[in-house]
């Protein structure tokens, strides 16, 4: 073992790749016709999260949950640990990650993240479902080996990433969709797999998109200081309760109205009122008790 930097990736594959991909065939056909149900529960989860229904990231989180305990049962532990001694610790991961979707469910957040996570975990979603079935077939192999969504793990954990991008504050279930592109990268690229950098590409692009914030566009105000400021909208399009200034500002506006319906003069704005409505350049707005200005 004083040589140990001479080994190579493919020094620890014990199959080949036409061994690999017959694998996913028998698998296919074993499980037929499980895989309308799984693709038709797949587009049905992404209609609901591109809708934005109530509930939908709850429900697409339990039914995740349920597509990673069924790939670590019956191909990992069933299928995939006939060929490869490691596969039963892919088993176990993929229960794990399985029962922690299943948990997560209970507290999904019903609240949308920023945009730019939205429309990429549902580009990301989309392509697990219909683009990379059909990438096996663009290079070379028949339809009975193609890998699908809930049945066969790369497209079920790349859809996975899709979903967490749309869940808030979920951080503790993405180590080990993260751990398996880098498993299942390295192993197609051992083999010469031409698809062996989607995987791996996809998990870098969503975790890009995690980590990054939401770029805002500061505008300079230019509305009326006795009126208050409109309630700023997030990404659900839910008006936001304006500040304590702005509903201070609120209550002064509707004391004045008053007062001119009463007598027709304004009464005087409170210096700490005037220092609250300067402009964001520096200026004095106009006051009500000063027409000469």
């Amino acid at each position: 073992m004083t040589e140990w930097w001479t080994y190579r990736p493919s020094d620890f594959l014990l199959f080949s790749a036409r061994t690999y991909y017959r694998l996913f065939e028998l698998h296919n056909a074993a499980l037929w016709p499980a895989q309308l149900l799984t693709i038709g529960l797949g587009l049905l989860a992404w209609i609901a999260l591109w809708r934005d229904r109530a509930g939908a990231r709850r429900v697409v989180c339990a039914l995740f949950g349920l597509a990673w305990l069924g790939v670590a049962w019956a191909f990992h532990w069933q299928r995939y640990a006939g060929i490869n001694w490691a596969a039963t610790w892919f088993a176990a991961a993929f229960a794990v990650q399985g029962l922690l979707l299943c948990w997560a469910a209970f507290g999904a957040s019903e609240e949308g993240g920023a945009r730019s996570r939205r429309k990429a975990g549902l580009a990301l979603l989309l392509f697990a479902l219909v683009a990379q079935p059909m990438l096996g077939v663009l290079i070379g192999r028949p339809w009975a080996q193609a890998e699908l969504f809930g049945i066969a793990p790369d497209p079920t954990v790349l859809g996975t990433l899709g979903v967490l991008l749309m869940l808030s504050r979920k951080a503790w279930l993405w180590p080990v969709p993260l751990m398996w592109c880098a498993i299942s990268g390295t192993t197609l690229a051992t083999m010469g797999a031409a698809d062996a950098l989607v995987l791996p590409a996809a998990a870098l692009l969503a975790l890009a998109v995690a980590l990054s914030r939401p770029f805002h566009i500061r505008r300079p105000c230019s509305r009326d200081p006795f009126q208050p400021n409109p309630g700023v909208t997030n990404d659900r399009a839910q008006p936001v309760s304006p500040p304590p200034a702005d509903r201070q500002w609120r209550r002064r506006r509707r004391r004045v109205r008053r007062a001119l319906d009463r007598d027709g003069q304004a009464p005087r704005v409170p210096r700490r009122m005037r220092r609250r409505s300067r402009l964001p350049d520096g200026r004095q707005p106009l006051r009500p008790d000063r027409p000469d200005q």
